[in-house]
């Protein structure tokens, strides 16, 4: 089984809900999801947020790979790792055997 898992924040500090700011007439978080559920290597799409208005968007695209992580806050901020994210994510999921 293969996994994606994209980690997406709202509070950038460069330019804010930059993952959710239209570019080419949908959000940008968009077209990485849209790729990755076209493809026929990937089977399950991971987002990890902390935030409610990206959640609400990413759910409205209504892809079949893609599932929500709500993610931490300690896991959000500007100094958090993409891998104590990842970490978090697997810890919470060891008992989902479909995952692994």
């Amino acid at each position: 089984m293969n996994i994606a898992f994209i980690p997406v924040r709202c509070g950038s500090k460069s330019i804010p809900f930059k993952n959710i700011r239209n570019f080419c007439g949908r959000p940008l978080i968009y077209w990485n999801l849209k790729a990755l559920e076209d493809s026929k290597k990937i089977d399950q799409i991971h987002v990890a947020t902390d935030c409610e208005k990206i959640k609400l968007i990413i759910n409205q695209f209504q892809f079949s790979k893609v599932s929500v992580f709500e993610r931490s806050k300690e896991n959000a901020e500007d100094k958090s790792s993409t891998e104590s994210v990842m970490l978090e994510f697997l810890s919470k999921n060891k008992s989902r055997s479909s995952l692994f």
